[in-house]
């Protein structure tokens, strides 16, 4: 899970500082070890306490299934992004949503950094772009359906992207 990757890189950041240790000579460089110790952490304790990773699947189809993403991920400006360690399925009907519930998806898909496996977006309104200004990474396939997503900070997917639009 997200959890256990993030503690198995602290594991390994506290292996290379035992090793850093064996040929400690003077108070400055144990001065840096305490100080890289200090760093380590506070990124683990902020890892657990912001709970910024979602370790289940999340479907959004419809108002109930919106209200249970915004459960799940805290959609607040000073919210953190988060790691969905899960499958991503958002489906757009013609009819499901309104222009806010709309702006409420986009504010989901806005905290989304990475996610640990399969996406599917499929968005059936013509005049609904759905965002994912923060997503950097996808481990796993990316499908979009009938119209396009804006992912600006995409930078890599470890699967297949599939683009099926309409016309």
């Amino acid at each position: 899970t997200g959890i256990e990757a993030g503690l198995m890189a602290a594991q390994s950041q506290l292996a290379s500082i035992t090793a850093a240790l064996e040929g400690v000579v003077t108070s400055e460089e144990l001065g840096l070890i305490s100080s890289t110790l200090a760093d380590l952490q506070a990124d683990i304790d902020e890892i657990l306490e912001n709970n910024a990773i979602v370790t289940q699947n999340i479907t959004i189809n419809s108002v109930p299934s919106l209200e249970l993403a915004e459960t799940l991920i805290d959609t607040a400006a000073d919210a953190p992004n988060v790691i969905l360690d899960g499958i991503l399925r958002i489906d757009i009907g013609v009819n499901t949503f309104t222009p806010a519930q709309l702006d409420r998806v986009n504010a989901v898909t806005a905290k989304l950094a990475t996610i640990l496996s399969n996406v599917l977006v499929e968005n059936d309104q013509a005049t609904t772009t759905i965002s994912f200004p923060n997503l950097v990474f996808i481990d796993g396939s990316f499908d979009i359906i009938n119209n396009p997503v804006n992912i600006p900070a995409l930078s890599s997917i470890t699967g297949n992207v599939v683009l099926d639009y309409k016309g």
